[in-house]
């Protein structure tokens, strides 16, 4: 299977191709670096069939009737010659179909056998017209930088038209200004000390944000004293825990004293009752059980006695 394939956009439109059959053009275009010559009446033909094709080309054939039908297109529109012999089908590229691998740009396309455009006055004419003329002698009428802009606006990449309308070139430098050094810089420190948080631990925040590479800068403090108010707590209580557990941010969500569900209310006799202590609780116990103790043994002293 071929893992790139290269599609001419400009002569696909110039000869009514569509992708399909561009990508088989492609193919074939490259037989020669793959398929097997055979000689016929002394013209070099290519083996190429048409489960070969389907192989080579998954993304575009699966059937081998739509293979047939694709090189018989491609043989009306005079860009192939395919011919049987055997039971091998054996292609050629035409001269026609040869313009595939020309450049694309204007004064490369031009048919086969037709000179090439010529975009230069002869030699022999500027020697007859000489210096007369002000072809030669003389210097460049554009500065360096000005033909360095020229030749990135228009590419010489043969596979790249050069021709460019409406451009406007943007410059990046101009684009990409400094800062103004009249806007005031943010100072995160300052901000979390005028917020009532600790020194230390604001400093101690802060630089584990900037050793992680992620600064404190306006946005994040929004969202951070955002994310303090809805907890209920301070920004000295948040800075304090983010410094402690070296979080980078704060969010409400997290597992912390503020955020675990109070103590529930233990039912009367399986624990303590709003006791201070276990010893509190105790003596509380020992006066409830004495009533009942005490006419426990009354009980039985009554007994003995009768």
């Amino acid at each position: 299977m071929r893992f790139t394939t290269f599609i001419n956009n400009k002569r696909c439109m110039d000869w009514g191709l569509n992708a399909n059959q561009g990508a088989l053009f492609d193919l074939i275009n490259q037989a020669a670096g793959w398929a097997k010559p055979v000689t016929v009446d002394g013209e070099v033909f290519y083996w190429i069939s048409r489960q070969l094709v389907i192989e080579q080309l998954p993304l575009y054939y699966s059937k081998p009737d739509t293979v047939y039908r694709a090189f018989r297109t491609l043989q009306e529109k005079g860009l192939i010659n395919y011919c049987k012999h055997g039971e091998w089908e054996l292609i050629n590229i035409t001269d026609k179909g040869k313009l595939w691998n020309v450049s694309n740009n204007e004064d490369a396309a031009q048919e086969p056998g037709e000179p090439r455009k010529s975009i230069r006055p002869p030699p022999s004419s500027i020697r007859e017209l000489g210096n007369e003329s002000g072809l030669l002698g003389n210097k460049s009428e554009s500065p360096r930088i000005e033909i360095r802009n020229t030749s990135e606006i228009n590419p010489t990449d043969k596979n790249i038209s050069n021709k460019l309308k409406n451009d406007k070139r943007i410059n990046k430098r101009e684009c990409a200004r400094e800062p103004s050094a009249d806007a005031p810089s943010f100072d995160a420190l300052a901000e979390l000390l005028a917020l009532g948080a600790d020194p230390t631990e604001a400093k101690r925040w802060l630089a584990y944000r900037m050793e992680r590479k992620k600064p404190l800068d306006a946005g994040a403090l929004d969202y951070f004293l955002g994310e303090v108010r809805a907890a209920g707590l301070t920004v000295a209580q948040a800075v304090h825990e983010c410094a402690g557990n070296k979080w980078l941010g704060f969010k409400r969500g997290y597992d912390g004293w503020w955020n675990r569900p109070q103590q529930r209310t233990p039912h009367r006799g399986n624990t303590f009752e709003h006791q201070s202590s276990a010893e509190q609780y105790a003596q509380e116990q020992a006066a409830r059980m004495r009533p009942q103790i005490a006419a426990m043994f009354a009980a039985k002293q009554e007994k003995r006695d009768d």
